[in-house]
C-alpha cells in the first residue's frame, strides 16, 4: 500500500489545502464518554481527511500557536455544542 499527498506550501488562500470540514462521503465524530474518555470515530474517508489535516499541521510552515476550531462532527453547518481545536505547538 502506498499513500501520497501533495499540497502547495503557500496556497493563494493563505490557509490549508486540506478542507477542514467533511465533504460528501466523509464522516468523523469526536465525543467524550464519561469524564475521561475521548473517542475519535470515522469512516475510512474520514480517517484520510484527519490524516491530511495532521500532515499539513506537521509539514506546513506555520507560526507557533497556529490553530483552528471545528465542531465535533467536522460539519460546516453543525448543531453540535462540542468544539475541538487543533494547535501547532512546537514548545511541547
Amino acid at each position: 500500500m502506498n499513500f501520497n499527498y501533495e499540497f502547495e506550501e503557500d496556497p493563494s488562500s493563505g490557509d490549508f489545502n486540506a478542507e477542514k470540514y467533511v465533504t460528501e462521503g466523509e464522516k468523523i465524530k469526536v465525543s467524550i464518554e464519561g469524564n475521561s474518555e475521548i473517542w475519535i470515530s470515522a469512516n475510512s474517508k474520514g480517517w484520510l481527511k484527519l490524516a491530511k489535516l495532521c500532515i499539513e499541521m506537521g509539514m506546513r510552515e506555520l507560526n507557533n500557536g497556529y490553530h483552528f476550531h471545528c465542531k465535533s462532527d467536522f460539519e460546516l453547518e453543525s448543531n453540535e455544542s462540542l468544539e475541538i481545536s487543533f494547535e501547532r505547538d512546537d514548545n511541547l
